[in-house]
């Protein structure tokens, strides 16, 4: 059998490519799959732990040391055995097959098993409960685990329901992710009337929401026409929800372009990550890990 020499540099530039390839290279076949599948593991773990703020943390500190274990492993195996016998698996073109296999795998594994993501707050439409500069992170399996590709339900879990904050495909830009607070459910009866909102004839209170506009714009001359401070009645189709943003005379919503349909919701907002203060771009420290009730 051939017999080469090993090059750190390589392994190295391998295993950053895809982990566990570094390892393949260095005549570790079981070794480089083995340390892959693990990492496949800690991204199911990532999921569930990410369901709780230092939860998530802790797994994604497993996480770094397990991509810090597997290059510098890779770097200082090519090092010290310096060569090695060649396999029928160190040619260039397996190395090509293993690595579009273990990426393919890796996609499929990320839609499917990640479901946590993160999103930012681009504007105040949600003050208080967030802020322009927050990172939130949201659960996009909460109502059911979706085709990464057409957002449509694989496997039914539950709906949204009436005061959850969810992050949404914006109706009139899919391009765009939006997020709201749920109102309104499928047949449900909305009214608002000088900007209190009534919901099949009850009046329906959100302590979170925030009214900074002393101003009240009328109702429009038709029930269905847009209407910040009075709308309606309108009845809630099937399969689709009203959302309001927090910050009730900032914010864009379902009393301007429609409701939301089901097909469209990416998931529930779960917590802040992150948030940072636009103005002076000072981190707010007391927010890390706020809830988003």
């Amino acid at each position: 059998m051939e017999i080469k020499k090993r090059s750190p540099i390589i392994s190295l530039l391998l295993s950053i490519i895809s982990p566990g390839l570094g390892q393949i290279y260095n005549g570790q076949l079981k070794k480089g799959i083995f340390l892959y599948f693990i990492g496949l593991l800690i991204l199911l773990t990532y999921s569930i732990a990410g369901l709780y703020f230092y939860g998530l943390i802790i797994c994604l500190l497993i996480g770094i040391g397990w991509l810090i274990f597997i290059y510098a492993d890779s770097l200082v195996t090519a090092i010290k055995i310096k060569q090695i016998e060649l396999k029928y698996y160190n040619k260039w073109y397996f190395y090509l097959i293993f690595l579009l296999i273990f990426n393919t795998i890796t996609l499929g594994s990320k839609d499917f098993l990640v479901n946590i993501k993160a999103y930012s707050i681009p504007s105040g439409t949600m003050q208080h409960t967030l802020l322009f500069g927050d990172y939130i992170l949201a659960n996009n399996a909460a109502y059911g685990v979706r085709n990464p590709f057409t957002n449509k339900v694989w496997i039914p879990i539950g709906t949204p329901q009436r005061g959850d904050v969810i992050v949404f495909i914006f109706p009139q830009d899919p391009t765009k992710d939006y997020i709201k607070r749920v109102v309104g459910l499928p047949g449900d009866r909305i009214q608002i009337i000088n900007k209190k909102v009534f919901i099949n004839g009850q009046l329906y209170p959100t302590p979170q929401a925030v009214y900074d506009d002393p101003v009240m714009i009328p109702a429009p001359q038709r029930p269905t026409d847009p209407g910040r401070d009075n709308l309606g009645p309108v009845v809630v189709p099937p399969n689709a929800y009203f959302v309001m943003g927090d910050n009730r005379d900032r914010s864009y919503d379902s009393r301007f372009w429609g409701v939301v349909p089901f097909d469209s919701v990416r998931g529930k907002a779960l917590y802040v990550l992150f948030s940072r203060d636009q103005k002076n771009s000072m981190i707010r420290w007391e927010r890390l890990g706020l809830a988003v009730n």
